[in-house]
């Protein structure tokens, strides 16, 4: 006898993991929004009286760079472990485990907001560096499980995963340009970024026991747990071995190659690349474009590429391509983006290379569809993943999936350091300051 499928009441299940997609990219979020002012021109920076800086190491300015390496890594690593532990009982558990580490990492973090450290940089830098591990190794297992979860839920619930990535995105950037503007110190952004971060994973703690007492839900967990029953009608593990992976991979493969590429594309590119480009005329006495100094980068990088990803990711809800295999042909040629953004006023004072896009424009209508595409195009590759396979290998694809997102986003963020190199040491001119 067959029963229709409980409704998701109140979209209850729905938002549930739209919460946990903010959950799982708020540490990351955070940090690379507030970077600039808080890490690079404040804790990692040391000025005279007037003003002008009296010492900044070489770490500060590639940032971004170590903030990446140090924190997809071990993203990567817990991704990579989690994706072979043995599937057994709910990932739910995993899930809470990973939020209360992730919620003493920033509470960590919150501690030396209001410690002095101008006399130790770069033991700061090194110690942040190993919160930031920390923090974004329980992100890698909470984001894996996640995906787990949601892949045997409807496709619709995948993509509400990433949809809750990309808001988080936007939330945060509102609330730097909101700092910016209020306040002038430091810490108090700091302070304000971080306590939000920690309210938000509180609240998707305790939204775990409500998931699991909701109809809807344990429908689905059941109906993947019975299509792997035995002939006995006994509830069998899901095996882990490498054949399951290698059938699971041959069938899920484009889409798990898809999800590479186009996080791989994306994270070479932001934030690094568009937090470093400025409009024609950058110099504080001839600065001329509407949005002033002071907002360009929080609005025009940060705010801009996480609505239009956010964008992208609902229209993917909405407005699927027709024919999944022809994904791979716009993901590929998203390749483009890196050169283009390179080619932009990236790095002005800094470079060896011509600017071939000098005007502002070229780089905010590149962003703009950029984060489209990266919004759209992830969508898609995510929620198709899980279908290529039956239902009780479906979690197991979608652990893939978010393994392939997360190899992505670490070879974009390991190839930023060929990006400096390239753009800094291999042209034939020479840079205006060393």
């Amino acid at each position: 006898m067959t029963f229709a499928p409980p409704k998701d009441v109140y979209n209850t299940v729905y938002f549930i993991m739209m919460l946990h997609g903010i959950g799982v990219l708020l540490p990351w979020n955070m940090l690379t929004t507030i970077a600039p002012s808080y890490y690079i021109d404040y804790k990692l920076t040391n000025y005279y009286e007037n003003g002008t800086i009296s010492y900044q190491p070489s770490v500060a300015k590639d940032f971004f760079s170590y903030l990446g390496i140090f924190a997809q890594f071990p993203n990567f690593l817990l991704n990579f472990i989690n994706l072979f532990l043995r599937i057994k009982g709910d990932l739910t558990k995993r899930v809470l485990w990973s939020i209360f580490v992730l919620g003493g990492g920033i509470v960590f973090t919150i501690v030396f907001i209001y410690i002095d450290t101008s006399s130790w940089i770069i033991a700061f830098f090194w110690m942040s560096m190993g919160s930031f591990f920390v923090i974004n190794g329980a992100s890698g297992m909470y984001q894996n499980s996640i995906y787990g979860i949601a892949a045997v839920l409807p496709m619709e619930f995948t993509n509400s995963v990433i949809l809750g990535n990309n808001i988080c995105g936007t939330f945060i950037a509102v609330i730097n340009i909101v700092t910016i503007a209020g306040s002038n110190d430091p810490k108090v952004a700091a302070t304000a970024y971080f306590v939000v971060s920690l309210a938000v994973i509180v609240i998707c703690f305790f939204s775990i026991p409500l998931l699991k007492k909701l109809e809807f839900y344990r429908y689905y967990d059941n109906l993947s747990k019975t299509s792997i029953q035995n002939k006995n009608g006994d509830e069998e593990d899901v095996k882990i071995s490498l054949s399951v992976y290698l059938e699971v991979f041959k069938k899920g493969w484009q889409q798990m190659i898809n999800v590479f590429l186009v996080f791989f594309v994306t994270l070479t590119i932001y934030p690094t690349i568009l937090s470093d480009i400025v409009p024609a005329k950058y110099h504080d006495n001839d600065w001329t474009f509407f949005i002033s100094k002071k907002y360009f980068s929080a609005i025009t990088c940060f705010l801009f590429f996480n609505f239009f990803a956010s964008a992208g990711n609902m229209i993917a809800g909405y407005i699927p391509m027709k024919y999944k295999r022809l994904t791979s042909i716009p993901i590929i040629i998203r390749l483009l983006f890196i050169p283009f953004f390179i080619f932009c006023n990236f790095r002005p004072d800094r470079r060896t290379w011509d600017v071939v896009f000098v005007n502002e424009w070229w780089y905010i209508i590149g962003n703009i569809i950029m984060a489209f595409t990266s919004g759209y195009f992830s969508s898609l590759s995510m929620m198709y993943a899980p279908q290529t396979v039956d239902p009780s290998k479906s979690h197991i694809a979608g652990m893939m999936a978010a393994f392939f997102l997360i190899s992505g986003i670490c070879a974009g963020v390991g190839f930023t350091f060929f990006v400096t190199y390239f753009t800094e040491s291999l042209g034939p001119l020479k840079p205006l300051t060393s």
